[in-house]
């Protein structure tokens, strides 16, 4: 990706990085910070102060212009502040400027920049300081907007390194154990094979291990995508910069720092960052030869007109020598030119107001080339939010999950509303626990059930100006206590002390008898289309002591033999927007104009999350590819392996990724366009990607981009051909003296203008944003791909259960 050679910034690069490299250099060098211009140059760079104050200073320069013609008694008094302005102009644009070009010019790079700079000190010889003043406007305004959204959209890899910097290493028994004594700080990169390391709650593993002693839930998601902690306990393998959430850890060390997952993923980052595709600007590339070829032919006309017997200075009306090379120098000049990327500019602020920021400008021509996007699953494609999706007895054989509605995703569940208004006694005892128990504690499956609580209490007070959670009784727990797979508390019914716990299978039945527990293993394993499931049990507390019960009835109260026992059911929720995002990547209705056949995309989903849960969201999605299991490396081998079987695109074996944290780094990296959704580790995705989605944009964002750069490119050739062809207009007639100096500058202004003008149509983007709901095709599309994976792999299907990570598929 490349910044044009010919802003600004790309001189103030240069003069970092090549200064000092000749002898001219370094005297020019040295001249600049003795006299203070370095210094001035340096302080005005990318100033919005300075930037604000030229656009003011050029508006007073304008009307001081044109308001003189007409107010003939106030002509001298206006006169007067439009120098004053143009000089304020020049001084605050035009002399940083003419530092740069000399930087330039001394290290021999001749780039479009340095010859517009030229143009208008020419303007200001000619006495057409005004004109000049405009050029110098138009080019710093259109790099104010291009730094500022690229400041917006720097991100910084040191977040890569918010991985634990120290560790904390116990002693070792002659028997392999901790041994008794404090743990010592150590540096990271000290940690030797062996070792064991002491990580406390709410910190992060520094290397990878293997789990010794103590349990805790662990959040591996920038590892491998996976938004729910696992149980981590004796034998557990933990990967550098997991965190434990809820308690304490010992780990023996199994790599050191250097080859951690974390040290692994910046290396295959930095790696495919190296080897990804460059596309080369044409038009810089174009400006870097013209520029010379401008000032050589301005340089050459003047004795050339001189030796076939045009006076110098000029004879009567016939025009001089000099004029007209300065009329050349003026209309050769690419002035519009250098405007013509000011449609990259414009572009790329019209989606940032839409908090899509494209850091890059010649994003936009490498999404020309994009045949396939890739989507990781969790926080891209979904909300990465957890929601209850239902509640059964063991008595019911199945469940069809219902996910909240995608356009009321903060409203109850449809089941939910169900149970609160029309549910018997044991039905709203059972979700009244379940939403109480989950009150006090901190999880992803806790926080849907305390967030469907709240929206049903929210329902009630709109719909009966009542408080409470909705039609629900309302129970008081004591002697709460939170557990290694769970939550458990005691509450009185009908004067009798009862029993609730809510969480993992295994956690659940250690409190139901052998026959019940072996009732809820037979159902949770036939729960083949529930990615999470958690389970309540509430009984008297005799019942538990002695382990008995009977019946065969589960609904019974708490209060008599037969506990009560009711299985949930959890889901990653989708995007609002995911649904048409995809359809119109697959069917090419992201494009505006006259979509052909061309723009039907391949739509792919790489993900680390299980092969039940990737195939159940893709089946909702309609997509038909589908990798899930993978690890980061993984994900960049598929991204590489898409690019060669799309080859034969007619949109070419371009590849857009679309990820959200670490684990995706490298896929990012190697895709000839990485989109990251800011979402988790913003400052990490940042740095390693070309588009950065901010705040709640997702999938949607992809159809909007293709669609604004393909309006880009169309904006950018209609500009190529009015540029070039005011040169072609202007130039040759200007140096023959058929066009006085005047028409040349005004047209060749207003050719640059026109360009300015017609780039500003991006900053309208249009009204179409993806987020409808699914069309009745696509939901006729998910719906038969759905039935096909289920036909498919019924044999493969598992669940990942609730604070039990060991009972989930993982896939090869």
């Amino acid at each position: 990706m490349c910044c044009s050679s010919g802003s600004p910034g790309g001189a103030h690069h240069r003069q970092h990085q090549h200064k000092g490299e000749n002898l001219v250099e370094r005297g020019l060098e040295w001249v600049f910070r003795v006299t203070g211009l370095q210094a001035y140059a340096h302080m005005l760079h990318d100033s919005e102060e300075a930037s604000k104050a030229i656009v003011v200073l050029i508006a007073v320069a304008t009307l001081a212009h044109f308001a003189a013609g007409a107010l003939a008694q106030y002509a001298g008094l206006l006169l007067k502040a439009k120098v004053a302005a143009l000089a304020a102009i020049y001084l605050l644009a035009g002399v940083p400027g003419m530092v740069e070009v000399c930087e330039h010019v001394a290290a021999g790079e001749v780039t479009p920049h340095v010859l517009m700079m030229l143009s208008a000190l020419g303007t200001v010889i000619l006495g057409k300081a005004f004109e000049g003043a405009w050029l110098l406007v138009l080019f710093s305004a259109s790099h104010a907007i291009e730094h500022n959204v690229t400041r917006r959209a720097q991100g910084s890899m040191a977040s890569l390194q918010e991985s634990p910097q120290s560790a904390w290493r116990l002693a070792t028994a002659p028997d392999g154990s901790p041994a008794p004594g404090e743990p010592q700080k150590i540096d990271r990169s000290d940690v030797r094979l062996g070792d064991l390391i002491f990580v406390k709650a709410g910190e992060q593993v520094p290397v990878d291990g293997v789990t010794v002693k103590g349990a805790a839930h662990v959040s591996n998601q920038h590892i491998t995508g996976e938004a729910l902690p696992i149980l981590a306990q004796q034998g557990t393998e933990l990967l550098a910069g997991a965190l434990a959430t809820d308690s304490w850890l010992v780990l023996r060390a199994t790599k050191v720092a250097r080859e951690s997952a974390l040290a692994r993923i910046a290396e295959l980052t930095e790696f495919a960052k190296a080897h990804r595709p460059e596309i080369q600007g044409q038009l810089d590339a174009f400006g870097g030869w013209y520029s010379r070829f401008v000032i050589l032919t301005t340089l050459a006309a003047i004795p050339l007109m001189a030796a076939v017997g045009v006076p110098l200075l000029g004879a009567g009306a016939e025009p001089g020598a000099v004029y007209r090379a300065m009329g050349w120098l003026t209309a050769a000049a690419p002035c519009a030119v250098v405007m013509v990327p000011l449609a990259y500019t414009s572009a790329q602020f019209a989606l940032s107001r839409r908090d899509i920021l494209v850091r890059r400008a010649n994003v936009f021509d490498a999404v020309q080339t994009c045949g396939t996007v890739a989507f990781d699953k969790t926080g891209t494609l979904t909300t990465g939010v957890m929601a209850a999706t239902s509640m059964q007895s063991l008595q019911q054989p199945s469940v069809q999950p219902q996910q909240n509605s995608a356009t009321q995703s903060n409203s109850a569940s449809g089941w939910a509303q169900q149970v609160a208004r029309s549910g018997d006694t044991s039905e709203k005892k059972a979700l009244a626990l379940a939403i109480t128990l989950s009150r006090r504690v901190s999880h992803p499956v806790a926080d849907a059930l305390t967030t469907l609580g709240d929206s049903l209490g929210q329902l009630q007070r709109t719909e009966h100006g009542l408080a409470g959670d909705g039609g629900l009784p309302r129970i008081d727990i004591s002697a709460f206590r939170t557990e290694t797979g769970g939550s458990e508390g005691t509450f009185q019914e009908n004067g009798q002390p009862c029993f609730a716990r809510f969480g993992s299978v295994s956690y659940a039945s250690a409190a139901l008898p052998k026959q019940r527990a072996a009732d809820l293993a037979r159902l949770v394993d036939g729960l083949k289309a529930a990615t999470t499931v958690s389970v309540l049990v509430a009984a008297p507390q005799e019942s538990r002591s002695d382990g008995s019960g009977s019946g065969s009835s589960n609904g019974a109260d708490a209060g008599s033999s037969n506990p009560l026992i009711r299985v949930f059911t959890f889901e990653d929720q989708v995007r609002p927007s995911s649904h048409a995002a995809v359809a119109a990547l697959r069917q090419g209705t992201w494009r505006r104009e006259r979509p052909s056949a061309a723009d039907r995309l391949r739509v792919l989903m790489l993900t680390g999350d299980n092969e039940v849960s990737a195939a159940r969201i893709a089946a909702r999605l309609g997509i038909a590819d589908v990798s899930a299991g993978l690890r980061p490396g993984e994900k960049q081998a598929a991204i590489e392996a898409a690019q060669r079987e799309a080859a034969a695109s007619p949109r070419g074996s371009g590849v857009i990724m679309v990820g959200d944290g670490m684990n995706d780094l490298p896929a990012l990296a190697a895709a000839t366009v990485g989109v990251g959704v800011a979402g988790s580790r913003p400052g990490a995705v940042a740095n390693w990607v070309d588009v950065i989605l901010l705040h709640n944009n997702g999938a949607e964002a992809v159809p909007l981009l293709l669609d604004t750069a393909h309006r880009t490119r169309s904006i950018i050739r209609q500009n190529l051909v009015l540029a070039f062809g005011s040169i072609a207009a202007l130039a040759l007639p200007a140096l023959l003296g058929w066009v006085p100096l005047w028409a040349a500058v005004a047209l060749h202004e207003g050719s640059t203008v026109l360009v300015a003008l017609n780039c500003t149509r991006l900053l309208s983007l249009p009204r179409r944003s993806w987020t409808t709901e699914a069309t009745s095709e696509e939901v006729s599309q998910g719906n038969t791909l759905a039935n096909s994976n289920a036909g498919n792999s019924s044999e493969n299907e598992g669940v990942g259960l609730h604070m039990e990570p060991s009972i989930a598929v993982s896939p090869a």
